[in-house]
């Protein structure tokens, strides 16, 4: 019997202290309940972004002229973190 942990790949990440923007990114992902799930999240949406990614599809929005779409809150961020891609993606996640 192949145990789950057998089948799976780590991949770990370093965090420059010294830098104040990963020093922020770090302390706002230690916020979250399932790192590993919030990360693969991340990547996953830049995944089926398409070529370009999330960042630069960001940008490219950030600099034509049109109306941002409404922003709701969730006092649950993770909750709100879930709502918004099973919304988006549906049962592909």
């Amino acid at each position: 019997m192949v145990s789950k942990e057998d089948n799976t790949i780590r991949k770990s990440i370093g965090f420059n202290m010294d830098d104040p923007d990963e020093s922020a990114d770090l302390e706002h992902a230690m916020k979250r309940k399932n790192f590993s799930r919030y990360v693969k999240q991340l990547i996953h949406l830049d995944r089926v972004q398409g070529r370009e990614g999330l960042l630069s599809a960001q940008a490219k929005s950030s600099m034509s002229i049109i109306e941002a779409p409404s922003v709701q809150i969730f006092r649950d961020e993770e909750k709100g973190q879930d709502d918004v891609i099973s919304k988006s993606f549906g049962s592909f996640l």
